[in-house]
């Protein structure tokens, strides 16, 4: 497997590749282990909000769920400060959201960095090539078949941007009830993104249904889902 990391040189490397000046400082959003550090995102991102309300706000509004799309950390030196190490693939998404100058650097750095270190040089790396291919090919395959994603419905249902961004906002029932607080209340127990993964089960067990992820799943799915969720 590839591990994402990078040295001061290989940083202005990139930046030269990009084409973008090299006093931008992207040490702050280096690549370690596959990661991105939020707050060096936050700083590089140049965000108005208190570091704490802006990766709360974007944990809620993207459905980011702990243990797949990120992953928290407390620091017991320093008195129990809390911080998040993103996934690549998270961090190129909150930066394309970001709208800002600073953001779209971020998003090609990103990209850039994953295609400078999955170059091969030698024949003993194209071999290492061809076995990551093979298991990340193996990877998309169970998590599309564990997810049962249907591109095409959705791509019908979703006709405009508008109406994409409505149906990724919470539904809620007459009692002003969210997916999110009946998974909270009926299956957590420590671990949020077990809790979804328990709750999905379930679902299936009783319709024979697979659901893809919140962000994904199309308005008559989530309101499916929240009327099962409420009956339990």
């Amino acid at each position: 497997m590839h591990n994402l990391t990078n040295s001061s040189k290989s940083i202005f490397n990139i930046a030269d590749t990009l084409q973008i000046e090299n006093t931008i400082d992207f040490s702050l959003i280096k690549v370690i282990n596959n990661k991105v550090n939020a707050r060096g995102l936050w700083q590089f991102l140049e965000s108005k909000q208190e570091f704490a309300n802006w990766i709360k706000d974007l944990i809620q509004k993207y459905d980011f769920i702990e243990g797949v799309d990120f992953d928290k950390i407390i620091k017991p030196l320093e008195n129990n400060k809390k911080d998040y190490l993103l996934q690549v693939d998270t961090a190129k998404e909150i930066a394309m959201v970001s709208n800002t100058n600073n953001g779209k650097k971020a998003r090609q750095y990103f990209i850039e960095c994953e295609k400078q270190l999955k170059k091969p040089k030698t024949t003993l790396e194209l071999l290492k090539l061809a076995v990551f291919e093979l298991e990340k090919a193996e990877q998309e395959n169970k998590k599309l078949a564990l997810e049962n994603v249907n591109l095409a419905t959705r791509n019908l249902e979703v006709k405009t941007q508008k109406e994409y961004k409505w149906i990724k906002k919470e539904v809620q029932n007459d009692r002003g009830r969210t997916i999110n607080y009946y998974v909270n209340k009926l299956f957590f127990n420590g671990n949020f993104a077990e809790a979804h993964n328990k709750a999905k089960e379930s679902y299936k067990r009783a319709t024979g249904i697979s659901l893809p992820k919140t962000r994904w799943m199309s308005l008559e799915q989530k309101k499916d889902y929240l009327e099962y969720l409420s009956k339990l």
